[in-house]
């Protein structure tokens, strides 16, 4: 009889036991259960873009429709296959950091624009960890765009910002082992030495974060990380950091705002114009490589495609231009996994002609979007002939895989 209570007391007991561990994996967040995500090092110069999760609230600003027509109409941005096809086209681009536009915690439309951009992430993850891409993400925080916030406000959203994208995606960009974090400023009137303060001490040393240029910010104390600038009604901008190293050049592809009253315009480059800025942005190697953007409808930067400026592609004629004018660095990227850091790769690519010194179980390439174009076994030399200039090789040697991006030339 006491033997039998015994049982049923031990019973109760892992009922109980179960039904707490059950209870604690409903209510707390799934991401505290997995490991603690590692986060690849981006190396200079980087490609980015500014990016705007925040439709279809802003298809109409200040009232008036905007310009241009996307290939996908006038969309949704949590909606996955137009995410889909954005991450698509960041990667066609050889975009290295797509920047999404976050206004606090405390704006109407957040919860929107947060899952939009936890989606793209979600997506991105998923992409990289396949080798598909290697695309990264950071955010643009734009509360300073129109006024000093206090510095309860800002520690509370960079908090936040940990918590909800650095911590739970690996796509998040990191330099020198720091989540980067793009900060708009109100230009002149930012030119204080409390504001530079403020962020220095915000940031506690636990971000790469990249301010806006203001006017004497070369000489301001309290250096940031680094410098940018948003100008995208000018043609080109080339900004230098405190020690006079150019290390941001941003480029923009037209200025017309949807609003007709705005007197700020700038005409859509043509394509030589176009190519003639890209080229003069790679060739320069500068940090910063940026683009300003990639879907600011309201304002008509976008080099999103679209009915105007349409190509065989089906990516328009921007993003044509982007894909055949990779930075330098972008067309040697690699990426591996299992492998020792001083190993020895066990190929070679020279001239499009892949060359094997250890025998691979399988040599497969996809296409940007994942399609497979071409998958063989035990081969010595293979000559890579694909129509797509860029292409995924995996290559399986043992039970190591080498992931790149190849570029055929």
């Amino acid at each position: 009889m006491n033997t039998n209570l015994n049982r049923q007391a031990i019973s109760k007991t892992k009922a109980l036991l179960l039904s707490g561990i059950l209870f604690l994996m409903l209510v707390t967040p799934m991401h505290l259960f997995a490991q603690k995500l590692e986060h690849d090092n981006l190396q200079f110069p980087l490609r980015g873009i500014f990016y705007y999760a925040w439709y279809p609230n802003t298809w109409k600003p200040n009232g008036y429709h905007v310009q241009y027509n996307p290939t996908i109409g006038y969309y949704t941005s949590t909606d996955m296959p137009t995410i889909r096809h954005h991450i698509t086209e960041l990667d066609y681009a050889n975009i290295d950091v797509a920047i999404a536009s976050w206004w606090g915690l405390d704006n109407d439309n957040r919860i929107p624009r947060d899952t939009a951009i936890d989606r793209c992430m979600t997506e991105t993850d998923g992409r990289n960890a396949n080798g598909e891409s290697d695309l990264k993400w950071a955010i643009y925080y734009e509360l300073e765009a129109s006024y000093n916030e206090p510095m309860d406000t800002v520690k509370a959203d960079l908090e936040y910002l940990m918590e909800r994208y650095v911590k739970r995606h690996s796509c998040y960009a990191h330099i020198n082992g720091k989540p980067v974090i793009f900060v708009y400023t109100r230009g002149s009137e930012d030119n204080t030495v409390e504001f530079m303060k403020k962020w220095a001490d915000a940031v506690d040393d636990k971000w790469f974060y990249v301010l806006k240029v203001f006017g004497g910010y070369k000489d301001m104390p309290y250096q940031p990380s680094s410098w940018h600038q948003y100008g995208p009604s000018t043609r080109m901008h080339k900004h230098e950091d405190s020690s006079r190293k150019l290390v941001c050049i941003n480029i923009s592809p037209g200025f017309k705002h949807a609003d007709p009253n705005k007197d700020a315009f700038l005409e859509r480059a043509t394509q030589q114009e176009w190519t003639d800025l890209v080229k003069e942005m790679v060739d320069s190697k500068v940090d910063w490589q940026l683009i300003t953007s990639y879907n600011e409808w309201g304002e008509g930067t976008a080099i999103e495609s679209a009915a105007e400026w349409q190509t065989e592609s089906g990516y328009g004629m921007y993003q044509d231009v982007l894909h055949n004018f990779p930075t330098k660095e972008k067309t040697q990227t690699t990426i591996r996994k299992n492998i020792l850091q001083n190993e020895e790769l066990p190929y070679s690519i020279l001239k499009n002609t892949l060359r094997m010194n250890k025998q691979p179980n399988r040599v497969s390439v996809y296409s940007l979007t994942g399609r497979l174009i071409l998958q063989e076994q035990n081969i010595s030399t293979k000559v890579l002939e694909c129509k797509e200039r860029f292409t995924i090789l995996h290559i399986e040697v043992g039970e190591n895989i080498y992931r790149l991006k190849h570029v055929s030339f």
